[in-house]
């Protein structure tokens, strides 16, 4: 079965365990396999507790599927009773407290929650009334590729000097606003062009598509922070 491969789970033991102590109903069965699984869910080689927006978590943490490996992209499987969404924040202390972001939820299931989460390579730097905010968050730009080679360009259409940086949506980040300045890396300085969260199936994600633009002689580029009187761009080609 697919979900023994994924899981290292084997489920027809736990099926003929519900043959043999008759559980007839469907709630019946799902209880079962809720404490079936919760119980021997830490035995698991794939076990992982996790921070999950700065709160623990109990999951496994596999390969997408048996074929697509990517170290950058991983299947997330919840505990039973735990759940996972699209924009959580998942850090990995086993994994040099590595970052990911949730980027997709499976289907609903009623033994666990499951999706794709993937690493996130830098951070975002921002202030609301003085006060500095910090997510990571994915960048991606025109070399990008996904885990199963296509070219991300294909889909995002992003060109020379321009990124897509994609970052949890809450109620701070929904105040990001067109032509807001952002210093990356201390020394890039790149300006929203593009605001997408309305085209996804599933909320909880902003899509920020940004141009290099100039610097000014007042950014912090230390803290990675921009002077947000400063809103030139060097042209008008941009998406």
């Amino acid at each position: 079965m697919k979900g023994d491969a994924i899981m290292g789970v084997d489920w027809n033991l736990y099926k003929s365990r519900i043959d043999m102590y008759g559980y007839k109903t469907k709630s019946g069965m799902v209880d079962y396999m809720n404490n079936s699984i919760s119980d021997e869910f830490e035995m698991n080689p794939s076990y992982y507790l996790v921070l999950k927006n700065s709160t623990n978590a109990n999951c496994w943490v596999v390969d997408e599927s048996a074929i697509n490996k990517n170290p950058n992209k991983k299947r997330i499987i919840m505990k039973p009773d735990e759940d996972i969404s699209v924009g959580d924040l998942i850090t990995i202390s086993d994994w040099n407290n590595s970052n990911w972001l949730c980027t997709n939820c499976d289907p609903d299931n009623e033994i666990y929650n499951s999706g794709i989460i993937e690493k996130c390579n830098n951070q975002l730097n921002f202030m609301i009334a003085a006060t500095p905010y910090t997510y990571p968050c994915i960048i991606m730009d025109k070399s990008s590729q996904y885990s199963d080679g296509t070219d991300a360009k294909e889909y995002l259409v992003l060109v020379d000097d321009q990124i897509l940086v994609i970052v949890s949506e809450d109620d701070y980040t929904s105040t990001l606003k067109l032509n807001n300045r952002f210093i990356f890396n201390n020394k890039y300085s790149f300006l929203i062009t593009k605001i997408n969260n309305l085209t996804q199936t599933q909320r909880g994600l902003l899509y920020l598509t940004m141009k290099f633009v100039e610097k000014s002689e007042n950014d912090d580029f230390d803290n990675n922070l921009p002077d947000d009187t400063v809103y030139t761009i060097p042209d008008n080609n941009w998406i």
